[in-house]
């Protein structure tokens, strides 16, 4: 999630994409988008938005794959005491 100017967006691949494609089609300043709730929100520079989604998108997915990656290091790990177990 991410709030601004008194909205709250949740942040998606989807979004991302939508702010980028308004910035490549030179919208840059001033474009107002639709927050969660259906309200108006007047973002002032889409590019430093699109900064913070970005970067705020990249630091939750990096947090979900290490403990992922943990979580299935673990359920190795358990498998192994299992088998141990059972010999």
């Amino acid at each position: 999630m991410h709030s601004i100017n008194g909205g709250t967006f949740t942040i998606s691949r989807e979004l991302i994409t939508f702010v980028d494609s308004l910035i490549r089609q030179d919208y840059t300043e001033e474009v107002v988008l639709i927050d969660n709730f259906q309200n108006p929100i007047m973002i002032e520079d889409l590019k430093s938005f699109l900064e913070d989604i970005t970067s705020k998108y990249f630091e939750v997915t990096n947090d979900y794959h290490a403990e992922f990656v943990k979580l299935r290091k673990a359920r190795k790990v358990h498998k192994l005491m299992d088998i141990e177990q059972d010999d």
